[in-house]
């Protein structure tokens, strides 16, 4: 049943120009629409790759994003990928073009959703990059477990436990694999602030393992200030306090507007313009069907999965991510599955996000501590606590099928947590002071060297035929979708956000 565990992956990628800056060139063709691709799409720009498999095995997983990968740089020119979670040079003005998706109401409607984006928290902000990791349990599983017949009520039940356990322990992912550290000058504006000089043209927190994941990361600075939080304590509350969220009126995104004629500048004026807004470390996932809500899925259908976010871009990996991100992070959710998961508390959600922001500015401080029911307790003492807790499931999933690759990588992890000069953002940082690079110069050679490494063994060609069959169908289907569009966009909006 372990064997049965299922990942998937979504990895995004900024396409760049040979020398590093963004590209301003329209997705390409060759590969297909981008609102109706399963697996290769955009994310809040054109030059915004993502590259999404579907749910497998864990061998399929890595597998399947190689395969994309190579898929991609078949269509890219003299374009790279950039190897980094933090963006690449953006200028004074920074030139970050629109995801566009044609002309259909659910395309424009993505559309309209990013340019509101821009407007709320900065264009810039929404081309930090980073990897989603997908899990799910079988259904055998549940039904081992609960001794009766599949119930997804009692699944979805089960899943925002592990969901509240990773809340608590998650801050553990951006100490192992937290891969940015430093930034372009550029972005932060020549305003560093708590940052240092490391070169002319880089920034970098000296104990810092993920600015993504920092206050300088994208956040939902506006929640705080009216009170909002989403509720992880069950799926009932998680949907109405989402609800609550995209009900709320902003007076500061009511200054920004609705409309510029008929150009919309967001969807609302609400806090949130739909669920997805909310950045949230970890999310419960339905698979939408057609334009729906992604909370009226979840009320008619509960949770199929659970989306973690909070992984960087791996700059040493060529796909951004490697088996030994993998291998570990199968453990943990079962580590967090398995554990007890009382109710978060309201207080207890400033503790959670103190522990988050102190690791991912901080984590390899010397002595760093967390707050842990109500005392402070050493990251070093707590990580090796839940180290030696997963350690019998690395075990037993490398037992269950036969892949000595999740106990492997759960030394690896041990490693790190005994010499923080082994975790990836301080040899990020090593091998940025040992070749003499600034963030760009060097994130630019390891996208150089990723391409030339992805390029070297040629594609399948049978999976080859088959991405270009599915570019040629989303194409098409992207012109059905326009051809048999009735409504207005406004009627459109309006009955989108009536399903609530």
């Amino acid at each position: 049943v372990l064997c049965q565990i299922r990942t998937g992956l979504e990895r995004e990628a900024l396409r760049v120009e040979p020398e590093g800056q963004l590209s301003p060139h329209p997705h390409p063709r060759a590969m297909g629409s981008a609102l109706t691709h399963p697996h290769i799409t955009t994310d809040y720009s054109e030059a915004m790759l993502e590259l999404v498999t579907a749910p497998g095995a864990f061998s399929e997983a890595m597998q399947s994003l190689e395969t994309l990968h190579r898929y991609v740089y078949r269509h890219l020119g003299a374009e790279l990928l950039w190897a980094g979670s933090m963006p690449c040079v953006m200028g004074a003005q920074p030139k970050v073009p629109l995801a566009r998706y044609g002309s259909s109401n659910s395309g424009e409607m993505k559309t309209a959703y990013r340019r509101g984006l821009g407007h709320r928290y900065g264009r810039a902000m929404q081309v930090i990059s980073g990897i989603h990791y997908n899990f799910s349990m079988p259904q055998t599983y549940w039904e081992i477990e609960s001794g009766r017949p599949f119930d997804q009520r009692y699944a979805s039940k089960r899943y925002f436990d592990l969901i509240r356990n990773v809340l608590r322990c998650g801050w553990l992912i951006p100490y192992l694999f937290g891969a940015s550290p430093a930034v372009c000058r550029s972005f932060v504006d020549h305003q560093p602030g708590r940052l240092e000089p490391f070169t002319p043209g880089t920034y970098y927190g000296p104990h810092a393992t993920s600015l993504r994941l920092s206050d300088m990361g994208y956040q939902n600075r506006k929640e705080s200030t009216l009170g909002i939080h989403v509720d992880y304590n069950s799926l009932e509350n998680y949907i109405a306090s989402l609800r609550h969220a995209t009900e709320t009126p902003c007076p500061d995104y009511e200054k920004i507007g609705l409309r510029d004629g008929d150009k919309y500048l967001q969807l609302n004026t609400n806090l949130l313009q739909i669920e997805n807004e909310y950045y949230g470390p970890v999310r419960p996932k339905c698979a939408p069907q057609g334009n729906e809500k992604p909370t009226r899925g979840l009320r008619l259908r509960g949770v199929e999965y659970i989306e973690l976010r909070t992984l960087d871009i791996n700059p040493f990996a060529p796909c951004g991510i490697g088996p030994e991100e993998l291998g570990f992070l199968s453990a943990l959710m079962l580590h967090c599955l398995l554990e007890e998961s009382p109710p978060i508390a309201e207080s207890e959600y400033a503790v959670l996000a103190h522990n988050m922001q102190s690791v991912a500015q901080q984590g390899r401080r010397p002595g760093l501590a967390l707050r842990r029911r109500g005392e402070e307790v050493a990251l070093r003492s707590w990580a090796q606590e839940l180290l030696e807790e997963i350690r019998p499931l690395s075990a037993l999933l490398s037992d269950a099928c036969g892949d000595a690759g999740f106990l492997d990588s759960w030394k690896r992890q041990r490693r790190k947590v005994e010499d923080p000069d082994c975790t990836c953002s301080a040899l990020m940082l090593d091998a940025m002071r040992q070749s003499g690079e600034g963030y760009v110069e060097w994130t630019l050679r390891r996208s150089r060297e990723h391409r030339q490494e992805l390029q070297r063994r040629p594609l399948d060609a049978a999976a080859a035929g088959a991405l270009n069959e599915m570019a040629a169908w989303s194409a098409a289907e992207q012109r059905r979708m326009e051809d048999a569009e009735t409504s207005d966009f406004r009627e459109y909006l309006a009955a989108y956000e009536a399903q609530a």
